[in-house]
């Protein structure tokens, strides 16, 4: 080497390779892969290029500064478990993260700001246990991640920069966030996995105008201040959906061309009203049970669905008649009506029903036993019907059970005759 000549070695090349133990780390290329835990080491001057996962954890804001340079992430972003930092800063050079983004069990982390850069994300948003935190920004350059899962961050109120996510290819979670009033993904279109956001007790809006497709379950749970579902008005296509202790919820409307292969709608307090629109086909032979819905007084709509699997509709108080379902012609398995106490029925109760594999109806005082019968003489019921304990009849020998359905009517009651079903038998009543 000529002696005027300076030093060429990695630290010239790359001032902020200073501290890299290894020359590897520091080829002579013009983006250069550093492991993640070099980073920490000086300043960077140039765009970083991380080889496996970034973990920053026991980290404060001031520790921070190196990650304005990076660039690309071929790993993960892990960040857990920092008692003593405030904020994550913006990454406002990071343009890819070959696998996931976590973010847990950071005790005063109270905001992430984001990432302007980033649009591609290989892996799932992770965010959890993070027990101050307050604002999460994504980056609008996002457009599809693995799978998204917010949950147990009690404080999560603002939740920005992902107005650009068109595709979940897994789950979406949002689940025990105590503190969010809104849930927004305006462009969100697909989710492959399931959809669940449940038991946010401040949570009185989910907007999801977009979406048209869960490939799993649809689940609406526990919570106890979302008022309305109108936010999902497109979508349509989902294996099964679950609608149960949403307190606040009023109706459920359902307007699309709807495909379930099951649906649960329970346990909604203030539950009034379930409509369905014309298009509303369901799934052939799906499931569609209703119970426990202390205020429901309307069930319509659905008159296009021409096969069930099963319907159940019970303990539904004040709920006096099913005035959809009119296209209903047969239903697979069992149609149970139970213990539905202002439920009456009609003449025009599933006009168009021809055949069901079981028929159970019993336990509604204020259904007729004449409308029953109208029914049953027009349907061809496979097993034995289960009727009795409606309006004038009444069980005697409770607990005397049906085989298989715990239920038996007397011959006599309180009330009137009963229909003597499982008294002629009485081993399956508990007697001799």
């Amino acid at each position: 080497m000529d002696a005027a000549e300076p030093s060429r070695g990695p630290g010239a090349l790359f001032p902020w390779c200073l501290g890299v133990l290894t020359s590897a780390a520091c080829v002579g290329e013009p983006e250069v892969c550093l492991e993640g835990s070099l980073l920490w080491n000086a300043r960077p001057s140039a765009p970083v290029h991380l080889c496996g996962d970034l973990i920053i954890s026991g980290r404060e804001l001031a520790e921070l500064e190196n990650v304005a340079e990076v660039e690309t992430i071929e790993g993960s972003l892990l960040v857990h478990d920092n008692p003593g930092l405030l904020e994550l800063p913006e990454f406002p050079a990071l343009t890819n993260i070959g696998g996931s983004i976590s973010i847990s069990g950071n005790a005063e982390l109270v905001a992430v700001r984001g990432f302007p850069a980033l649009s591609t994300l290989g892996g799932e948003i992770y965010v959890t246990e993070n027990p101050e935190l307050r604002e999460f920004t994504l980056g609008e350059g996002v457009s599809s991640v693995d799978s998204l899962f917010f949950a147990v961050d009690p404080q999560l109120t603002k939740l920005d920069g992902v107005s650009a996510l068109v595709r979940v290819e897994n789950d979406f979670r949002f689940i025990d966030n105590a503190g969010a009033t809104e849930v927004t993904f305006p462009a969100l279109a697909e989710v492959g996995g399931d959809l669940f956001i449940t038991n946010n007790l401040s949570l009185r809006r989910a907007e999801f105008p977009a979406l048209f497709s869960v490939g799993a379950r649809w689940t609406i749970a526990d919570n106890a201040s979302l008022e309305t579902l109108s936010g999902f008005s497109m979508l349509e296509r989902l294996a099964a959906a679950t609608i149960a202790r949403n307190d606040a919820l009023t109706e459920i409307a359902l307007t699309t061309a709807f495909a379930a292969q099951s649906i649960e709608i329970s346990e909604n307090a203030k539950l009034g009203r379930i409509v369905g629109a014309p298009g509303v086909r369901l799934r052939d032979w799906a499931n569609l049970r209703v119970r426990e819905n202390p205020e429901l007084i309307e069930f319509a709509g659905f008159d296009a669905v021409e096969t069930l699997g099963e319907l159940l509709v019970t303990e539904n108080d004040v709920l006096r008649d099913i005035t959809g379902l009119r296209g209903l012609m047969r239903v697979g398995a069992a149609m149970t009506i139970v213990d539905n106490a202002g439920f009456e029925g009609s003449s025009e109760w599933f006009p168009a029903l021809a055949a069901a594999e079981d028929v159970w109806i019993f336990g509604n005082p204020s259904l007729l036993p004449t409308i029953v019968d109208a029914l049953l003489a027009r349907v061809e019921v496979d097993g034995v019907p289960r009727v009795g304990d409606n309006k004038g009849e009444d069980t005697m020998l409770d607990p005397c059970p049906w085989a298989e359905d715990g239920r038996c009517d007397a011959e006599w009651g309180q009330y009137g005759p009963g229909t003597g079903l499982c008294a002629a038998d009485l081993a399956d009543c508990g007697g001799a």
